[in-house]
């Protein structure tokens, strides 16, 4: 695969489309070994890093290749249990006596005896 079919790649999966020119420079500069690396932590980081967040909070492309962004932990989301005692949404956690974890909700008391 020729580098502009590489960068091609990595700027279809970029979430922010802004200073492409900039970022293409960086990307000549950077290993050809790092690639699949680089691609693959891009995919991630658009799935949970970038999710939510508004353009102007994502970096430009040249910016997060400059940085060595791809080395960034990936930001996972957190699963909530569900209630114990309600099957709401749950506040907080506790472990019972076995050591299984549980949820619990403000309404519902955590010393509650649980089955």
């Amino acid at each position: 695969m020729k580098v502009d079919e590489r960068f091609d790649e990595f700027w279809k999966h970029y979430p922010r489309k802004v200073a492409k020119k900039e970022a293409k420079k960086i990307w000549l500069k950077i290993d050809d070994e790092l690639y699949f690396v680089i691609l693959n932590a891009i995919k991630e980081q658009a799935k949970n890093n970038f999710k939510e967040k508004e353009n102007t909070y994502i970096p430009h492309a040249a910016s997060w290749l400059n940085g060595d962004r791809w080395e960034d932990a990936i930001e996972r989301e957190t699963v909530k249990l569900p209630c114990k005692f309600c099957g709401g949404p749950a506040d907080d956690t506790s472990r019972d006596n076995t050591g299984q974890e549980y949820g619990w909700c403000r309404g519902c008391q955590p010393n509650r005896k649980i089955s």
